[in-house]
């Protein structure tokens, strides 16, 4: 059960870090 927040938690950081590096590139264009 733990290993289920766990690895939400990994996605959903990886998610928003993809998110912001995408948003930074597109506003140094």
């Amino acid at each position: 059960m733990w290993k289920k927040g766990v690895l939400y938690s990994l996605v959903s950081l990886a998610w928003k870090t993809c998110t912001c590096g995408w948003r930074r590139g597109q506003r140094e264009e």
